[in-house]
This record gives C-alpha cells, structure tokens and sequence, in this order.
C-alpha cells in the first residue's frame, strides 16, 4: 500500500533505513530492525479487532505515529483514510444521484503494469485532497462507486467486472473554510462538498474533480520523482478535439505591451480560424480553445463543441443529465485520445496565423516586461480555482519594473503593490519535462515583506503570467514562443543621411513645451528633430505637435494637399556597427497607428486649432513663420483624393546592418529578429493602409 501512495518514489514499499524523529515530541520511534516485528503486531489486531471503523482507523493511525515505520510520514494519514473509506463508515458514491459537468483532466499512465494504475492514481489524489492549511479541514465522507439503480444490463454504460480494462472509482469530500471574504481568524465557515470521479481505459485516465485539486495534481505531475503519470501532448489534443470549427478561441499575445495592441483576447462565433488576421494576429499565442467535432465512428456520442486547455491537458465538453451521459461522454473521449495516440497523429499548429511555440530556451534573453491575466481574461472553464482568480486580482494590483539579463531568460524585478514599493523579487526561467517553468523567489531584503509574499504567492499561477524578451520571444502558459514569421520584408524603407546629427537625441534640450519649440532646429541644435527640420521643411508647410495628446512629432502638408504624419524616436545606439532591435521600433510604431484616427482631416484640423503652447513651431517653404492659421486654412481646402501619408523616423537600422542580416542562413537569431521587425512593420502599414494611407520609414544609410 505504500508503493502504490508514492509510486515509484525513493524508499516507496520500504521501511525505514535510519533513525527518524518527530518534530516537536520527545518521543523516539522504534530502531529500523525492530519496525517489522511492531508493523505484524499492528497487522495483527487490524486483522483481528471487531471494534468500530472510525476507532480502528484512530488506533492505526496513532500506532503508525508511534511506530514512524516510513521515511514519508504523511502516508500514515493516506493509510488511515483507506481504513475508514474501506468500511462501511463512509458510504459509496451512488452514481445514480450525481451528474457531473463532463470535464476531465486527461493522463497517461506509463508505468510498466496498469492493472494498479487506477488505484495508485486514487491514493496520490486523496492525499492531495487532504493536504489542509490555515482553518481549511478536509474529509473524505464517501468513498468508492455503485452501480446506478434501476438500469438494465442491456442498457448499462457503467463498466462491470467483465470490462476489460475499463476501471472506475472516485471519492466525495467534505471541505470547511472561511468564506472568500473573511480575514483569517474569522469565526465565519462554509462548507462545500467536492467530487473525484476518474475512469480508466487502457493506459488513459480521465480525471473529473474540482479546479482547485487539478491545479495540485498539475504540480504533482512535474515534481521529482515524478509519478507514472504523463499528460497528453498538445499535438495530440490537437490532433484529435481542434481540427472542426473554431467556436472560441484564448488567445495570449507575445508582443510587447502597447495600447494599441491587446495583451490577450478571447474570441467567440463560427469558423474562427477563418477571422484570424495573419498580420494582426500573429503575435497570439493560443492558450485554450472550443472546436466542433464531427461525429464519427469512434467518437459515438461524443459531439458537439468540446474545449481544451493543452498546456494542462485539460478537456472540457458539457452539462450532463446524469451519470450515464457523463460516463458515456468521457468514455468516447478516452477512445477519441487512445485512437489518436495509436495512430500517431500531431498537429503542432491548428491555427497557423497564430504564433508558433518554440523548442527550448536557446535565444532567450533580455526579459523587459511581465504581465498578467486579468480576473475577465482568465478562460471561463472548470481548469480555473478560484484561488487562481484571487492571484489574478492581486497580480493587477502590482507593478513589476523587470531588468533581464543580456544572455540568460533569467530575470530581477521591482515589485510595487498599490503603487507603494515593496522589495524584489527574482524569476529562474528553466526547461523542465518539456516545459518552462517560472520559478519566482526572493530577492535581497524586501521593504514589505508581508506584500512581496502575497505576490509571490499569487505568482504560484504561473499560467497567468507572461514575460516578455527583447530576442522577440515570450514565456507563456508554460511555453516558449515567437510571432509567426514569414520572410515577407518590409517595402517602404527610406534610407537617409543622418551623419551631421546625433541619431541618440530625439529632440533638444528645453525645460518647458514652449521652450522645446523655441529651440527646434537652431544651429546648436543636432536633434533628429532638427533633422526633420532640415529635410522635411524646406518646402511646403511643416509644424511640430510634440506635447500631450499630440498628433504626431511633426505635420507636413504640400503644395497638392499630401498630409504627412511623421512620428521620431531615438537610436540607441550611434554606433556603425549597431544591431537590429525590435523594441527600438514597437513604441513608435505603437504611438503612429494609436494616432490613425489623424489620418481624418476634419480631426487633424481641430486638433491643431488647439495647440498646446502660445508659439508654435511652424516653418514654410524653409522660414520660420509665426503660427498655424495658414495651414489649417489650407488643410480645410484640400482636395479629398490627395495622398496620406504616415512617416516613422528611427535610425537605429543602418542599410549595411539590413543587407548583412537579410544574407544570413536561416535560424540566425539577427535574422529573426529582422524578420521580426518586418512583420511587426508589415503589420502597422496593413492598419494604414486599410484608412486609404500609407506607412514609411527612415533609417540611416550609414
């Protein structure tokens, strides 16, 4: 009984080797040799006393206690439960007053025997149903299955002795905790009951219990030594429950944080994977999804739409009437999996405009951003515990000020909770069983040690987080992975001289707004605001909007009615030899589609009516002029087919960096990060010219 708790587990099966103890008692167990000959005087009396149940399990379990025959000690309240659940103390489940939601996590067992399997899997969820902490106490107040009553042998679904192969067993407990909005110590308790049903078919187990179990069972399936347990791979799950119609859709982004892009999104109608956008949504990385399924011969009557967490391989489906319709479900599920595993069918990407996952961490570097679900984006299945919705609400509360490392996952970050700093906290990004795992820990000596320990708490949930990489990658819902990129380059590069300038400063010197324009494009002034000045002034109109709620850097306006919108950010680097850096474009790239809405004369014309400062800096044909009556004049007249244009000024890629990395074989890091940059460009110039625009950028020929 001790093998089949702890599995394949050092010591499983085994007593004792050395002297143990028990923390906080004086009382010393009993040597190694002398275990065996106490153990048959407890086998003795359980084989022989007609005492009841409850007490036999009492005296058991203190006997145990006293004994401590096992290096692991929580067995002996496993070992207890058994006693009782095996009585007739604690009733059976009568399968005829339930009806479970038709949801299951989904294992494999791959141990070399699955004739136990079934038990085993049991005894490991009893134990981590019953870990208890604070005020919340658990017992197991039914145990076991019985037939439905009043079903006929020819219609039965519910396994008999004469399945072959075919295992069920599940367990009812009875949970008492203070309610989710009571402080601790609180005198308040509610009790819940909570069902375990699992079903075995072959090597596959499916698992129906409640979230907050399913997140602990999660944690037991990575953990050293790790059980005879695997979960289905997402090619499978793929494969076998996303290949119908898409009738929603979670979706997490791997871009950079911006406003004009959401961090996650979920989508909901018929045909999904039709309204995906291969430019828009190629930064989104699926996280879960509900298809159609077809009905077919193996599937019997498991149709419909049926979800999926891949990740957790976690499956859900629908409501059930009652237990027949639950196990008829689960049991086609099982033989839909077990008929796809035989066959060996993978689908890596069901939705190939989404993004594509990554194999390991080679390339990843430089974290500079984490964010977290919020409790709305958090997929609403039966994966979720409530506890992940309080982490959730929690998480949005703080703020993270990420510093990464050059050449490592690996990452720092500042943690302010409310707004108020608390301490740091550091994050180990490691590949585990083929998959990433956050580790989150302390760092250094906290402000607020009560707050970074409620975020690190919260952070336990790692499927909430996402950390992004200035490689271009993110880790996500246990992933690694990158926008979809496809070598389309981008076709609007202007290469421009900017050598008599300092590419690193943005705009001049000032204190004020006002100052700012005062200054532009003096002769001490070396900005690339200046250059803008010098290249895009010399004729027609041109006048600067920088300030709050501006319409871009500059507006140009020619003589045939072309409206140019040009939005500047610095290099970072004035290097010749700087490389290709993607975050150098998203912020300005972010801010000119943000300001699309520009792109309506009769809204630009009212936006600079209403100049931020008393001097604007307006120039025509070259000179500086006074203000900007003229040109709005001019604007309210231009004809309603001349060109619009949007212009992106940031030097940071030189053209001798663009033609060496284009030339680079494929997989080169530089390569993807270019391609990177191309379709993030790509993307941008699709919103543009969607508003009838059209989207340019300049870098440095030099």
């Amino acid at each position: 009984m001790h093998r089949m708790i702890l599995g394949d587990a050092p010591g499983s099966g085994q007593y004792k080797r050395y002297l143990n103890s028990i923390s906080g008692s004086e009382h010393q167990p009993p040597p190694p040799l002398d275990v065996p000959a106490h153990m048959r005087s407890l086998t003795v009396w359980l084989s022989t006393s007609d005492v009841h149940p409850l007490v036999q399990a009492t005296v058991a379990h203190a006997w145990l206690t006293y004994i401590h025959p096992f290096d692991d000690g929580p067995a002996r309240v496993i070992l207890r439960d058994m006693i009782i659940a095996s009585s007739d103390a604690v009733p059976r489940i009568n399968l005829d007053q339930i009806r479970p939601y038709a949801s299951a996590l989904v294992l494999r067992h791959t141990g070399p025997d699955d004739s136990g399997s079934l038990d085993r899997l049991m005894a490991a969820l009893k134990q981590l149903k019953m870990r208890d902490r604070g005020q919340r106490t658990t017992q197991i107040v039914a145990s076991g299955t019985s037939r439905i009553i009043g079903v006929s042998d020819e219609r039965s679904t519910i396994p008999s002795d004469a399945d072959a192969g075919i295992g069920l067993d599940g367990f009812v407990s009875r949970v008492t905790e203070p309610p989710s909005w009571a402080m601790e110590e609180s005198p308040f308790l509610e009790t819940s009951f909570d069902l375990v049903i699992a079903i075995r078919m072959g090597r596959l187990v499916a698992v129906h219990c409640d979230s907050g179990l399913a997140d602990a069972v999660q944690t037991w399936l990575d953990k050293e030594p790790r059980p005879p347990f695997r979960r289905i791979p997402p090619g499978t799950l793929n494969a076998a429950l996303l290949t119908g119609e898409a009738r929603g859709l979670w979706l997490r982004g791997t871009h950079a944080r911006r406003t004009t892009k959401a961090d996650s999104k979920n989508l909901g109608g018929r045909r999904l994977q039709d309204a995906l956008n291969p430019l828009e949504d190629s930064s989104f990385a699926l996280g879960s999804a509900r298809a159609e399924l077809p009905v077919g011969e193996v599937l019997g009557t498991f149709s419909g739409t049926v979800g999926t967490t891949l990740r957790k391989s976690l499956v859900w489906i629908s409501r059930t009437s009652d237990f027949q319709e639950f196990f008829r479900t689960i049991r086609s599920l099982l033989r839909l999996l077990d008929s796809t595993l035989a066959a060996g069918a993978s689908v890596d990407s069901p939705y190939p405009w989404l993004a594509t996952e990554l194999r390991g961490l080679e390339g990843v570097s430089t974290a500079y951003e984490l964010t977290t679900l919020s409790v709305d984006e958090v997929p609403r299945n039966p994966s979720w515990p409530e506890e992940a919705m309080e982490a959730a609400a929690l998480l949005q509360r703080t703020t993270f000020d990420v510093a990464g490392e050059a050449s490592s996952p690996n990452f720092s970050a500042g943690v302010a909770l409310d707004g108020c700093s608390a301490g740091k906290i550091r994050c180990v990004v490691e590949e585990h069983n083929g998959s990433v795992r956050l580790k989150f820990g302390w760092e250094g000596q906290p402000t607020d040690e009560r707050s970074v320990r409620m975020v690190l708490d919260a952070l336990e949930y790692t499927d909430l987080v996402t950390v992004y990489y200035e490689s271009g990658h993110a880790v996500s819902s246990g992933g690694v992975w990158s926008a979809v990129i496809r070598p389309a380059p981008f076709r609007n590069w202007i290469w421009c001289d900017f050598r008599s300038f300092d590419v690193c400063q943005e705009k001049p010197d000032a204190r004020t707004s006002q100052d700012l324009h005062d200054v532009i494009a003096l002769s001490n002034d070396k900005s690339l605001f200046s250059w803008v000045v010098n290249n895009y002034g010399r004729s027609g109109w041109l006048t600067c909007d920088d300030g709050p709620g501006e319409v871009a850097d500059f507006v140009k306006y020619d003589g045939d009615g072309t409206i140019t919108l040009i939005h500047v950010k610095a290099a970072r680097s004035d290097s010749s030899h700087r490389p290709v850096n993607v975050t150098s474009y998203e912020v300005v790239t972010s801010q000119a589609t943000k300001n699309l809405t520009y792109l309506n004369v009769q809204q630009l014309t009212e936006r600079l009516s209403t100049p931020g400062v008393s001097r604007q800096a307006c120039w025509y044909d070259g000179q500086r002029i006074a203000d900007r009556s003229e040109l709005i004049e001019f604007l309210q007249l231009r004809p309603s087919q001349a060109p619009v244009r949007v212009l992106i000024v940031q030097p940071q890629l030189t053209k001798s960096r663009y033609e060496q990395t284009g030339a680079m074989p494929e997989g080169a890091i530089a390569l993807t990060r270019l391609r990177l940059l191309e379709t993030m460009l790509n993307a941008a110039r699709g919103a543009v010219t969607g508003l009838g625009a059209d989207l340019h950028v300049a870098a440095s020929a030099f």
